[in-house]
C-alpha cells in the first residue's frame, strides 16, 4: 500500500507516521504538509520507505494532484469542520480510500452524508478512527453487542488523562474542546438526533465502579450509535473529571459565550490549568474513576434490564498523539481490504474482534487480545466485576511500563 498522510507534521499526523514505519503492509508513506521541515522531521522514522510532500490543503487542485497514485489517505489535517469534507471530497474523486481522527461531530454529520458519492466512486472511508472517537466506539459496539436489545448508550473518557505533549503552545485538542463546550452539541434523545448544551451533568452506574459523574461533551460518538443498533433512543458522550476541573470548564463556557474572552484565550487558560493537574497512568486506577476510555450501554438482555460496561484495558502509549495514530495505523490496513464502498463510522465497518487483535500487538508489554477491554455487567456478581477489573485493567501499565515523568496519559 502506498498511504499519504494529511498534516504529517502536526503531533497526531507525526505518530501516525512514526506508527506506520514498521507495517510491512505499508509501501510508501507520503508525508504531507505545507511545513516541509516538519514534514522531514516526521517522516524520519521511516527513513527510505518515505517521500515528503509539501502541500497546501487550500488548495483543491493540488490536492487531487497529490492524492494520484496514493491507495490510502489518512487526514490528521485539522480543524475538521474545514479540512474533513474537503479532503474527502478530493479522495472521492480521485478514487482513493480515505481515514482520519475527526473528532467534530457536525463534520462527521456532513461526510456522512457523502456515502453515496463515495459508494459510486468505489472509495471506502472511515471517519473518526482514534482513540475517542474510534476505539471508544469499538467498546460501545462490544457492549452493545452482549445485550439482546440496546436502548442507551453512553462513551466516554477521563479529561484529567487528555493531555497533550505539545508544551510550546495551545494545542488543536484545546482549542476543539473550548469549541465544543461553547455551544450546543449533538447528542440522541428520545431516537432523534438534537441540538443540547453543552457540559450538562450526567449521572451513570458503571458496573463493578459505581456512580460516575460526567458533563456532556460534543462528540461524534453521541450521533453515530444509532447506526449500529437501530433501536439505540439515548446516545450521549461525557468527558469525566472532578469537581475542580468541572468548574473551571462551566466558568470558561461562560465567558466565552458572554464573549468575556475570546476561544483562543481560553484555550490558553485550559492549557495552564491542564499543566498544574499532571496525570500519572496510575491514578487513573483511583477507587470510583472508570477506565480512560469506555462505552456502557443499556437496555434488555433475554427480556430483563442488564448494564454492560466494557473499559479500555492496555494502550500504546502514555500520550494523546499515540493513543490517537496508533488506532487510525492499526486500522488502515482493513480499511483498505474491507473494499465496502461508502462512508462509515468504526462502529459499521471494523470487527472489533478484528481490530483489537491487532491493536494488542502494538499495545505495552503486547497483551493479548483478550485483555485489551475488560468487559463489567450489572447482572453479573460483585466478586466477578471486582475480579475482571483487578485482572486486566491498564495491567501493561502497573507492571512498570510507563513512564516516571508526568503529564502523560490517554486521550
Amino acid at each position: 500500500m502506498r498511504v499519504m498522510v494529511l498534516g504529517g507534521a502536526g503531533e497526531v499526523g507525526a505518530a501516525i507516521v512514526a506508527a506506520l514505519a514498521d507495517d510491512a503492509e505499508i509501501d510508501r508513506i507520503v508525508v504531507a504538509d505545507r511545513d516541509l521541515d516538519g514534514a522531514r522531521r516526521a517522516a524520519a522514522p521511516a527513513r527510505s520507505r518515505a517521500v515528503v510532500v509539501g502541500l497546501d490543503l487550500t488548495d483543491d487542485d493540488a490536492l487531487r494532484g497529490a492524492l494520484d497514485g496514493v491507495d490510502v489517505v489518512a487526514n490528521a489535517a485539522g480543524p475538521f469542520y474545514r479540512f474533513g469534507p474537503a479532503v474527502l471530497r478530493a479522495a472521492i474523486a480521485t478514487g482513493t480510500d480515505y481515514v482520519d481522527v475527526c473528532d467534530d461531530p457536525h463534520p462527521t454529520l456532513a461526510m456522512l452524508g457523502l456515502t453515496d458519492a463515495a459508494r459510486d466512486a468505489g472509495v471506502t472511508a472511515l471517519i473518526g478512527m482514534g482513540a475517542s472517537p474510534g476505539v471508544a466506539n469499538l467498546l460501545g459496539l462490544l457492549a452493545g453487542r452482549d445485550l439482546t436489545t440496546v436502548t442507551g448508550l453512553v462513551t466516554g473518557w477521563n479529561i484529567g488523562a487528555a493531555h497533550s505533549e505539545n508544551h510550546g503552545g495551545t494545542s488543536a485538542a484545546l482549542r476543539h474542546g473550548i469549541h465544543e463546550i461553547a455551544g450546543s452539541i449533538p447528542c440522541l434523545y428520545d431516537g432523534t438526533i438534537t441540538e443540547r448544551p453543552a457540559l450538562q451533568p450526567v449521572h451513570l452506574d458503571y458496573p463493578g465502579i459505581g456512580p460516575v459523574r460526567g458533563l456532556s461533551f460534543g462528540h461524534p460518538e453521541a450521533v453515530t450509535g444509532h447506526l449500529a443498533f437501530p433501536a439505540l433512543r439515548t446516545n450521549i458522550n461525557v468527558a469525566v473529571c472532578d469537581r475542580l476541573t468541572s468548574g473551571g470548564l462551566r466558568a470558561l463556557r461562560a465567558a466565552v459565550r458572554r464573549c468575556r474572552m475570546s476561544p483562543e484565550a481560553a484555550a490558553k487558560v485550559a492549557g495552564r490549568l491542564q499543566r498544574l493537574v499532571p496525570t500519572e497512568p496510575a491514578q487513573l486506577l483511583r477507587r470510583g474513576t472508570p477506565p480512560p476510555i469506555f462505552a456502557v450501554a443499556t437496555g434488555l438482555r433475554d427480556g430483563r434490564a442488564d448494564t454492560v460496561a466494557v473499559g479500555l484495558a492496555q494502550v500504546p502509549g502514555f500520550d494523546m498523539p499515540t493513543n490517537t495514530a496508533v488506532p487510525l495505523a492499526t486500522a488502515i490496513p482493513l480499511v483498505h481490504a474491507a473494499n465496502k464502498p461508502g462512508v462509515h463510522v468504526p462502529e459499521t465497518l471494523l470487527d472489533p474482534e478484528q481490530f483489537f487483535t491487532r491493536y494488542a500487538r502494538r499495545c505495552i508489554g503486547q497483551p493479548s487480545a483478550s485483555a485489551v477491554a475488560v468487559t463489567t455487567r450489572a447482572s453479573a456478581s460483585a466478586a466477578e466485576n471486582r475480579a475482571a477489573l483487578s485482572a486486566s485493567l491498564l495491567t501493561a501499565a502497573l507492571a512498570g511500563a510507563a513512564p516516571s515523568s508526568s503529564g502523560r496519559a490517554i486521550g
